[in-house]
């Protein structure tokens, strides 16, 4: 079982809450989805605790910097990020396969990349106008879910093989439902779930994902702050 995490913005506490949750529920893999930095003390603290557990990373926006003050190996870990990975047939992504940034440029490239090119160019939303899009920019066929952070906002949507229109957003059986249980459907469509954020997660609230692979299920955490 995989930890998803995103969207940390220096929050350490939130982070190793996260992570002793998805341990003690047997995750024995970490993937992180960007922005480790929020221009806080403990951003390099994160930065470590990610260098040490996670097995798949990607860059977000935040690691997009002209200079960052960090110790030499904490930069040469950040530089090496790249825009995307995957898990099998899952991508993972911190904004949306739709960026202007090719999927192989690492964070030490993709600031003289950017150059021309708007912030929304290149950290694009996903929401409910643009799950498709993120769907069918997936790259290759072999991928049938998209992963990403960046909103801050925990959603799902199924995208159709084909379609053209915007999808509606997949609700929750209950409100009340945590984790709330995603299926990955394995043919037909392509399913864009967003992650949420482990840092500033909604109402203060620390978000992220269990990923089962042999189960096709990802699981939507969302933990109480304090």
């Amino acid at each position: 079982m995989w930890a998803l995490i995103s969207d940390v913005h220096g929050n350490l506490r939130a982070l190793e809450r996260a992570l002793a949750y998805a341990r003690e529920e047997g995750a024995r893999s970490v993937a992180f989805l960007g922005d480790a930095l929020g221009g806080v003390e403990t951003d390099e603290a994160c930065c470590r605790v990610l260098m040490r557990e996670c097995d798949r990373a990607v860059f977000g926006n935040r690691e997009v910097r002209v200079r960052l003050a960090f110790p030499e190996d904490v930069r040469r870990w950040i530089r090496s990020l790249p825009a995307t990975a995957q898990i099998g047939d899952v991508l993972l992504c911190h904004s949306s396969p739709t960026s202007r940034y090719p999927h192989d440029i690492t964070a030490g490239d993709a600031l003289s990349f950017r150059r021309g090119l708007s912030y929304f160019d290149l950290f694009p939303y996903v929401s409910r106008g643009t799950a498709v899009p993120a769907a069918t920019a997936a790259p290759g066929p072999a991928c049938r879910a998209v992963v990403h952070g960046h909103t801050h906002l925990q959603a799902v949507w199924r995208v159709p093989s084909g379609a053209t229109d915007p999808v509606p957003e997949v609700k929750p059986e209950s409100e009340k439902s945590c984790p709330w249980a995603v299926k990955l459907e394995l043919d037909g469509e392509t399913t864009v779930v967003g992650l949420g954020s482990v840092g500033k997660g909604k109402n203060g609230r620390v978000e992220f994902g269990l990923y089962y692979p042999a189960d096709r299920r990802i699981h939507l955490v969302s933990l109480p702050s304090g």
